[in-house]
């Protein structure tokens, strides 16, 4: 999951893996809420 230049997001409850780079990356975004995923592999 890339999150660029965004505002007022939810990421909740996702499941990431085998991404092969990060799982999830935010870059120049702000009130973001991240909680209760799983990022692995």
């Amino acid at each position: 999951m890339d999150i660029d230049g965004s505002h007022h997001v939810t990421i909740k409850g996702n499941i990431a893996h085998d991404s092969g780079g990060s799982g999830i990356f935010t870059m120049k975004s702000d009130w973001l809420t991240i909680e209760g995923n799983q990022v692995y592999g």
